[in-house]
């Protein structure tokens, strides 16, 4: 019987659909994986991606989503700093 994994990753987008749709489309671009829902919350602008696939699938697929949310979330308007291995998160 073959391994599945799944994955549900959270995004800090949940306002703009297309960009959400995008993270979703370069995950579901790695072959063997298959997306099974994209939650988006506007109130707290956070998206969540369910998907699935082999290990090796699911890891790839990670990459991509993540790489995609790099390139297409712009968060430079809030600060982090760590408080031991606490990570605190502020708007300016």
């Amino acid at each position: 019987m073959a391994e599945i994994v799944e994955c549900v990753p959270n995004f800090s987008e949940g306002r703009r659909k297309e960009v959400v749709d995008e993270i979703a489309k370069s995950i579901a671009s790695v072959s063997g994986v298959r997306v099974l829902d994209a939650e988006m919350d506007p109130d707290h602008n956070r998206s969540v991606i369910t998907f699935i696939g082999d290990r090796a699938g699911v890891a790839e697929a990670a990459f991509q989503g993540a790489r995609t949310a790099v390139a297409r979330i712009w968060t430079s308007s809030r600060s982090c700093r760590s408080s031991g291995s606490r990570w605190t998160i502020a708007s300016p």
